[in-house]
């Protein structure tokens, strides 16, 4: 009996022991799960974090989907006025230097007196100012220069949109004509073709216009001559006594002489006629004095002849 109640007992610590084991093992089981919680929410903070884009990688992201800024078509034109000592031989260097730049003279106009200079020339937008700073610089002084810009990006867009309007327009008109079936459609159709290709000439027209002035800057320089030195009027010399009474004289003197002289040359070429009428005149009038009369017949020589 005493035997049943030791080995009960001990079935009773033993198994008291048991539990107790298992329920460390279980307490030590679960810590690990309740400590990968924290861990967890550090991973999942830390792929958020990794996710999340930086500072600068934002930036360049936006950098990446703003569009790219358009280019601008610009014409460029200026007017030069410059000084130079040799109008002719500034106007040959600036022709040097826009043809050595791929460039060409529109107009040129060089006379007068004093010779002056107008030329009109064409500069390629990519050269205009280097060429501008050159004529500015060593073709004589600058005496003004005016500069302007235009950016016609807006209409070469617009030009270029309505040419292709108009050519598809034509296209469907052309169209229209193949399938017309009598002769007023015809006329109809064909007068619309004709008035549809003159706008898009004049569209084209245009659209080259602005293509050149675009492609070459125009500069317009007109070089002058360095002004003329003023004349000082002479000082009138208020001379008194006897030099001076004498100089007075003397200029008297010459001036009578002077306006002798130019009448005698004026009245020279009529005396010379008068002199030429005059001999043959004489001459006749002498030779009849020479001739002497014819005697007298007596009458009574008369009435013997009777």
């Amino acid at each position: 009996m005493k035997m049943r109640k030791v080995l009960c007992a001990l079935a009773t610590v033993a198994l008291v022991a048991g539990c107790a084991a298992d329920g460390d093992s279980k307490t030590d089981a679960g810590l690990p799960a309740m400590a990968s919680a924290p861990q967890a929410d550090k991973e999942m903070a830390d792929a958020g974090a990794a996710k999340e884009p930086e500072p600068g990688e934002v930036k360049n992201v936006q950098v990446t989907q703003q569009s790219a800024p358009e280019q601008r078509i610009v014409a460029y034109t200026a007017t030069l006025r410059v000084r130079a000592d040799k109008v002719e031989d500034a106007a040959a260097k600036a022709k040097t230097f826009v043809l050595g730049a791929g460039g060409y003279v529109g107009s040129e106009n060089t006379g007068g007196d004093p010779v002056t200079a107008m030329l009109t020339l064409k500069v390629p937008s990519a050269q205009y100012p280097a060429i501008l700073n050159r004529l500015s610089t060593e073709l004589g002084k600058k005496i003004s220069l005016e500069q302007s810009a235009e950016d016609v990006t807006e209409q070469i867009a617009d030009v270029d949109s309505r040419i292709k309007s108009a050519k598809s327009a034509l296209d469907r008109l052309r169209t229209l004509l193949g399938q017309a079936k009598t002769i007023g459609e015809v006329l109809r159709v064909s007068g619309e073709i004709d008035t549809r290709q003159a706008d898009l000439e004049a569209l084209q027209a245009r659209q080259k216009s602005l293509a050149q002035r675009t492609t070459f800057a125009t500069v317009t320089l007109e070089i002058v001559p360095p002004p003329l030195a003023p004349v000082e009027p002479k000082k009138k010399d208020d001379r008194g006594g006897f030099l001076g009474g004498l100089e007075n004289g003397w200029n008297a003197f010459t001036a009578f002489v002077d306006g002798t002289l130019t009448v005698v040359g004026a009245l020279l070429p009529f005396a010379v006629l008068a002199l030429l009428l005059a001999v043959p005149a004489l001459w006749l009038r002498r030779r009849r004095r020479a001739v002497p009369p014819a005697p007298p017949i007596e009458p009574e020589r008369e009435k013997e002849a009777v």
